[in-house]
């Protein structure tokens, strides 16, 4: 999943050069030209405080969860089941946590 500097800006709070500035000090973000003045960003690359705010703000069904950091991973998680009409009702947040350790795993929801 890709996000341009405009979006990724408004959803962290900070300016837009700031976010540029980021981008040329951390080698570790992935970019690409978007339409030869503009730049789009792989959410993946981006630190795990950034790319939990971008799933929080934005549509995931095109990103790959493994790719993600484990507080992303979670929300994702918490938002397809919301979705599918699935609560997680007797483990909080803080407890998938512990259980998941700070590694990623795959989560299977089924209904039954």
């Amino acid at each position: 999943m890709w996000i341009d500097v405009k979006t990724l800006a408004e959803i962290v709070g900070k300016s837009r050069r700031t976010i540029q500035l980021q981008i040329k000090k951390n080698s570790s973000i992935v970019t690409r030209l978007k339409d030869n003045k503009s730049y789009e960003i792989l959410v993946t690359s981006l630190p795990s405080e950034w790319q939990t705010l971008v799933v929080k703000k934005t549509s995931t069904s095109n990103v790959p969860v493994s790719a993600l950091s484990t507080p992303a991973q979670l929300v994702i998680i918490e938002k397809k089941a919301v979705r599918i009409g699935s609560k997680i009702d007797d483990i909080t947040q803080q407890e998938l946590k512990q259980i998941l350790g700070s590694g990623s795993v795959d989560v299977t929801l089924s209904l039954e």
